[in-house]
């Protein structure tokens, strides 16, 4: 996994380079009012009118990433930088209201790109679904992952959250690298902190469990429903449970070939 840096200007310009904004945005525009289109016979008006708002936010988003190539002239590259960061903004915040209006399966392909449009990094093969929620941009998420409906990815520049390839990540879950530190009586949420997650390749994360900030879990876990995972090293190929979570033993790395020691786990 890439480890994101929070002034890795170098990959924003790479990655907005990369796009023909005029003609993503009027791609996007056509495939949303199309599937609009085709949704009637099967979904009635409603369904269709919230498609069409899909559409509509969807346009305003490609038209807010459309400024950033008139800013990109080497003189104006501060500006520049600042117009990127506010049109990221301005993409994810509608990310998340349309995150619900989409399709709860499918059109997997538009939130991916809609994702990489607003700054974070999101590999091939990606399948998110209705309702899951990103809040900033620092977020990388490997290939051929998962993610469930109604989950929350809560990141920060001091708080980068790192998905390996091939996780499964159940619906309901809450990802968080932020804190506070505790502060005196008459506010016992002091300071902000943060501290970077990572969950490694080939893990499953169980429905409404919680990974919160500094969590380091090995390649291929187990995380069960309903964990709560606080800071901490979690080895490779471990069952992760409880509240707080601990390791409760270790699993086969192949069926029929359990690894390691299970004093370990």
């Amino acid at each position: 996994m890439r480890e994101i840096s929070a002034t890795d200007d170098e990959w924003k310009r790479t990655n907005f380079a990369s796009y023909d904004y005029p003609a993503a945005s009027v791609s996007i525009v056509l495939v949303v009012l199309v599937t609009w289109v085709l949704l009637v016979p099967r979904y009635g008006l409603l369904g269709a009118a919230r498609a069409f708002l899909t559409s509509i936010l969807t346009w305003c988003t490609a038209f807010a990433l459309v400024l950033a190539p008139a800013l990109r002239s080497q003189r104006a590259h501060a500006v520049t930088m600042g117009g990127r960061r506010t049109a990221m903004s301005l993409s994810l915040s509608l990310y998340n209201t349309a995150a619900v209006m989409l399709p709860s399966r499918g059109a997997y392909s538009l939130r991916c790109h809609w994702l990489r449009w607003s700054g974070l990094r999101v590999g091939t093969n990606v399948r998110i679904n209705a309702g899951t929620r990103f809040y900033d941009k620092y977020v990388t998420i490997g290939d051929s992952v998962w993610i469930g409906p109604e989950c929350s990815l809560i990141s920060g520049a001091k708080g980068q959250i790192s998905i390996g390839s091939g996780v499964d990540i159940a619906p309901g879950c809450i990802i968080v690298s932020g804190s506070h530190l505790i502060g005196d009586c008459r506010r016992r949420a002091g300071a902000g902190s943060g501290a970077p997650i990572e969950i490694g390749d080939g893990c499953w994360v169980g429905a409404r469990a919680t990974v919160l900030a500094g969590a380091k879990i090995g390649s291929g876990c187990v995380v069960a429903a309903g964990a709560v995972v606080k800071e901490g090293y979690y080895p490779d190929d471990c069952l992760i449970a409880g509240v707080p979570a601990t390791v409760k033993r270790q699993l086969q790395k192949q069926n029929g070939a359990p690894i390691g020691d299970d004093s370990l786990c």
